[in-house]
């Protein structure tokens, strides 16, 4: 069922504790704070909220998405019929006088938060040469593998601040995620998801087979391709962008072939139990088949770069005694 924009308003209008406490979720209060004694890192106001360890936030229908794991018309239809449900049915211009004066180009907050304007989209720089030195040289990737994601068009350096841009797109190939990473030392550790970014569309390919890998992050989705590069387009491969199961979902969503999902996250505390999690989470899901694969070190990026660094000593080694 399709909503208009003052719908998606209203929707979004409802207060979280509202949806918290109507899902019987347990609700403690920390000082002048509210908290869901589920999520810590997560705080709310109204029917605004933002969760830390993720960096996500938004308003009430992209709150029931990410925690509710709801469709997007769906919340909207939960919302509207359990909270108002004088607007769930009402037309367009009724909806609209209903709502404080709000006019018919109020832009819905769930329109706003996932899909990402032109204006934001950065621009691309006119060549990659810092990106294919950073992460070809400095990371050891493949270039292969960096030219296949260049060429897709999901991975660029940006014009002027010379990030690196990982691209998320839907299945109509539109842009709906960016995530831009800093490259020389200087800025190494910047890390920003562009504005209306929606991280349930990861950086990823999508294969034929019925299997997907997933990672915390794209660098380390595109050194598992290089440790292990036979037939690798055939498979598929997502990075969430954190631990967020999202990006998981939407691929299995989108590809119904899919029944194998391979959890190729960090090898440390925070990997093994955002594994662990996400694996209690999907054994509710009916016919998936849950896989796990650990990198030796901490990461898929941490096992190249070692491995690169004892070839280049062993071909080092090789010269000197010839």
């Amino acid at each position: 069922m399709h909503y208009t924009e003052e719908q998606f308003l209203a929707a979004n209008e409802i207060p979280i504790v509202d949806i918290l406490r109507g899902n019987g979720k347990q609700i403690k209060k920390v000082g002048n704070v509210q908290i869901w004694t589920t999520h810590d890192s997560l705080r709310f106001n109204g029917s605004k909220w933002f969760r830390f360890s993720t960096g996500e936030g938004g308003r009430s229908v992209g709150f029931c998405m990410s925690f509710f794991d709801m469709p997007c018309a769906a919340a909207v239809s939960y919302l509207l019929q359990t909270f108002r449900p004088e607007l769930a049915d009402l037309e367009s211009e009724t909806i609209r006088r209903s709502l404080h004066g709000g006019s018919s180009n109020d832009k819905s907050e769930c329109a706003a938060e996932r899909k990402i304007s032109s204006e934001n989209i950065p621009s691309k720089n006119p060549t990659n040469d810092l990106l294919r030195n950073y992460l070809c040289q400095v990371r050891c990737i493949d270039p292969r593998v960096v030219s296949f994601f260049i060429q897709a068009g999901n991975l660029y350096e940006t014009k002027g601040t010379h990030h690196i841009a990982f691209v998320g797109r839907d299945r109509d190939a539109r842009v709906r995620n960016i995530q831009l990473r800093g490259i020389d030392d200087s800025n190494g550790k910047y890390r920003k998801n562009v504005k209306g970014s929606d991280l349930s569309f990861g950086f990823c390919h999508q294969g034929v087979t019925n299997r997907v890998y997933v990672f915390e992050a794209p660098i380390d989705l595109m050194s598992f391709l290089t440790l292990y590069p036979k037939d690798w387009k055939r498979h598929s491969y997502v990075a969430l962008g954190g631990v967020s199961k999202n990006a998981l979902l939407r691929m299995l969503a989108d590809n119904e072939n899919i029944d194998t999902v391979v959890l190729c996250l960090d090898n440390d505390d925070a990997g093994r139990k955002a594994c662990k999690k996400i694996a209690d989470e999907m054994e509710t899901i009916e016919g998936i088949k849950l896989r796990r694969l650990f990198p030796i070190h901490k990461d898929w990026n941490e096992d190249l770069v070692a491995q690169s660094e004892e070839m280049e000593g062993e071909q080092i080694c090789h010269h000197l005694l010839s």
